[in-house]
């Protein structure tokens, strides 16, 4: 049987729960109230078109629960708290410009088990079966992913034009997804397993010449988590720390040290501001990634500064005045 974590609330990490696959999708495939959400969420997308991303994450954590199909977690459902392996990854197509043709050639891939229409309704989940059991290769399991679906989707595009791509947030094991109403689920029980073959670990010479998302520094997976749940941290409580232009731009080259992978965490950061806009962050990280000097910044001008502002708001709460 197989078991994935339900968090019935998704800004409440420390309430969740086990749960039979076969019992969630059934409950999402029925309950009355998730489908009522789900209409709703999709309505005022209709009616807000110019919705922020941040907007959008709020009504999504307002109208639906989520799940991490990556396996079962205790704590509050970090990666650091895995419990046990479900054997399923997750893969998201967002925006899709022709949404029934790819559910078409996902459903006739023969690696698919499972493909539902996400909350939206302009993309797709995408579950698939692996043999991975080590946790700690996760990252390395995305990249196999990519690197097929890359060449699946070759010639497809977004809606913005871009080539058809996977969700890079896939990379992190604990990533919760929003889970909507289910209509017409797509389930092959007999598809086939991703033998996970390790193509993308390092070897002894150093980085794996192909993993061209991976960090650039040393220790880059605690790093990376550290900065990563940091970065959820400020985003789950509001925190701002790039309401100056100057302050956002240092942030953005200190995640550079990161490459690619400090991507998503500079939206992490970002989208709390008014100002944010996606396609902006994007065009801004991809510019301080070509101009990135290691000699001029480094990771620790986020951690420090974001950790001290994590402790300025702790301070606050509790004795109401903030700390110089």
């Amino acid at each position: 049987m197989i078991e994935v974590e339900f968090f019935p609330k998704v800004n409440q990490r420390q309430t969740h729960n086990v749960q039979p696959l076969a019992k969630l999708l059934e409950w999402a495939s029925s309950n009355k109230e998730l489908q009522k959400r789900t209409l709703y969420y999709k309505q005022w997308l209709m009616a807000n078109p110019d919705a922020t991303p941040k907007q959008k994450s709020e009504k999504k954590l307002l109208n639906f629960p989520a799940v991490i199909f990556a396996g079962t977690f205790t704590g509050t459902g970090k990666a650091e708290d895995i419990n046990k392996i479900s054997g399923l990854f997750v893969l998201d197509f967002d925006h899709i410009d022709n949404l029934v043709e790819i559910k078409r050639k996902l459903k006739n891939d023969p690696f698919t088990f499972l493909v539902f229409v996400s909350p939206s309704g302009d993309g797709l989940k995408v579950i698939i079966k692996h043999n991975l059991s080590d946790p700690s290769k996760w990252e390395y399991l995305y990249y196999e992913l990519e690197d097929y679906y890359k060449k699946l989707f070759n010639g497809f595009y977004d809606q913005k034009g871009n080539p058809l791509s996977i969700d890079p947030s896939g990379k992190d094991i604990s990533r919760m997804c929003f889970l909507p109403f289910i209509d017409n689920l797509y389930r092959n029980d007999n598809s086939d397993v991703w033998l996970y073959a390790g193509e993308f670990e390092k070897n002894e010479t150093g980085k794996n010449e192909n993993s061209i998302h991976k960090p650039a520094i040393e220790q880059e997976n605690n790093l990376y988590k550290e900065c990563y749940y940091i970065s959820a941290y400020l985003f789950e409580n509001r925190i701002d720390i790039t309401d100056g232009y100057g302050d956002w731009i240092s942030y953005g080259y200190s995640l550079c040290a990161l490459g690619e992978s400090g991507r998503e965490i500079f939206h992490n950061i970002s989208c709390i501001n008014e100002k944010y806009d996606s396609g902006e962050c994007d065009q801004q990280y991809d510019y301080m990634l070509e101009h990135f000097d290691e000699d001029k910044t480094n990771i620790f001008i986020f951690l420090n500064n974001a950790k001290r502002a994590i402790a300025h708001q702790t301070i606050y709460k509790k004795y109401g005045f903030l700390c110089l």
